[in-house]
């Protein structure tokens, strides 16, 4: 199977990128998002923090990614990536401005030649993980969980940073083949957007 991927990084961070299925019909489905960075001070302590989201992806290939503010389920944050147009589009659901950026697809290697470490139900599906390498080294540093029924799904990755510190993303109550809701993926009414 060949799968494409968009990477992108948004606030300095550089956001779990969900392959692209290469094919004109992409395999559709919801879930929530947990993101947990574990911070280690330079005396040693831990400062965890953790956002939630959501995610929905379409079988046309648009996906939305929303983060929620912390104890609660207010919209903060949004990106909108649709492969038709080329674009992602960020949105800030506070100031109600959006912004959209030109984006590349490109065929990525599924995962690295590493074996399995293991096999997973995550957020409600069968899942294998990998070790993934460092590029200049080829020694671990992380691991990345495809879904078994739909391997261009990622349902956990775990990076570990250079300064010690972890950040993971998890998904939770994966909905393979639920078709999300039109008109959730389309850019918000009433948002100032500025296009590439």
């Amino acid at each position: 199977m060949r799968i494409l991927a968009v990477t992108v990084v948004f606030a300095g961070l550089l956001c779990t990128a969900l392959p692209i299925h290469s094919q004109e019909r992409w395999v559709a489905f919801t879930a929530k998002t947990i993101d947990t960075v574990d911070n280690v001070d330079s005396g040693g302590y831990h400062t965890i923090t953790r956002t939630y989201g959501i995610i929905l992806r379409s079988s046309d290939g648009t996906q939305l990614e929303e983060n929620y503010a912390a104890n609660s389920m207010t919209r903060v944050t949004g990106r909108l990536t649709k492969p038709s147009e080329k674009t992602t589009y960020y949105f800030d659901y506070l100031t109600h401005k959006a912004f959209g950026q030109a984006i590349k697809i490109k065929k990525i290697e599924r995962v690295p030649q590493t074996e399995p470490i293991g096999h997973e139900i995550i957020g409600g599906v069968t899942a294998t993980g990998y070790h993934t390498l460092d590029p200049d080294t080829k020694k671990p540093n992380g691991e990345i969980w495809f879904a078994d029924r739909s391997p261009e799904i990622i349902v956990r990755t775990k990076a570990a940073l250079p300064d010690g510190s972890t950040v993971v993303r998890e998904l939770s109550d994966v909905e393979i083949g639920q078709e999300p809701n039109p008109s959730r993926m389309q850019l918000p009414e009433g948002f100032s957007v500025s296009r590439p």
